[in-house]
């Protein structure tokens, strides 16, 4: 998610990310370290790292991804087919899990203790000062924050296409759907009691005004003047 939001943000300002920059991958907890010591120059990486590089006067925040996509999707649980069909019991009490603890860190009195138990060493291992001050607008659970949405894996596959990674003849919407299960959200969410995600085919809040269609990804990814598309 980092490397598309961090690629559609440089090429809306005229920056071909392939040609113009260098695109690394390094852990996330060596970010501020690495930019201390001038072994790059910027890093994309979620909360608290950017923090981290703030308060060690090292580097300061140029963008946030919610600037770039506002509402846009993170991390994500995913397991593979096969096992999810061998394992239906065990993945319906993973995801009721998941949601119940989303739904505790959602709510703001919970906050602290959140950023307390992530400060602890065998987790993110900053301090919990830091890990509270990066939560006050992240989102774990209201709205159907936790749901998969097809739109959005949708929009990720467009970026794929868009910069060559995989073929304009790939369907879409048809793989955004397969993979992204939201059934199963539906019936872990029913289990306890909550109401199903509203349907969502379109998706919006990015930094170009864009409106992004699950059905006309394709064209979605050629309309962009900075593009890369594969021949298929």
């Amino acid at each position: 998610m980092h490397s598309y939001l961090l690629r559609y943000w440089l090429a809306e300002a005229g920056i071909d990310p392939d040609r113009d920059v260098r695109i690394a991958v390094a852990a996330p907890s060596r970010m501020a370290a690495k930019l201390a010591a001038g072994e790059l120059d910027g890093f994309c990486a979620g909360e608290p790292w950017n923090a981290v590089a703030v308060d060690q006067g090292v580097g300061r925040v140029a963008v946030r991804a919610a600037e770039i996509w506002r509402d846009g999707p993170e991390k994500v649980f995913g397991v593979r087919a096969q096992w999810a069909e061998r394992q239906p019991e065990i993945l319906q009490a993973l995801l009721r899990a998941l949601l119940r603890a989303a739904a505790w860190a959602d709510a703001p009195q919970n906050r602290p203790e959140l950023a307390r138990l992530l400060s602890r060493p065998e987790y993110v291992g900053v301090e919990a000062r830091l890990i509270e001050a990066t939560l006050g607008g992240t989102v774990f659970h209201h709205d159907g924050a936790n749901a998969p949405v097809p739109v959005q894996a949708g929009w990720l596959l467009s970026q794929m296409m868009r910069w060559g990674q995989i073929p304009r003849r790939v369907d879409i919407a048809a793989v955004a759907r397969a993979a992204y299960r939201l059934d199963l959200y539906e019936e872990a969410a029913a289990a306890l009691g909550l109401p199903p995600p509203a349907a969502v085919e379109v998706a919006g809040g990015f930094s170009d005004g864009r409106l992004f269609r699950l059905e006309s990804a394709a064209a979605y990814a050629e309309s962009f003047s900075l593009r890369r598309l594969a021949d298929g």
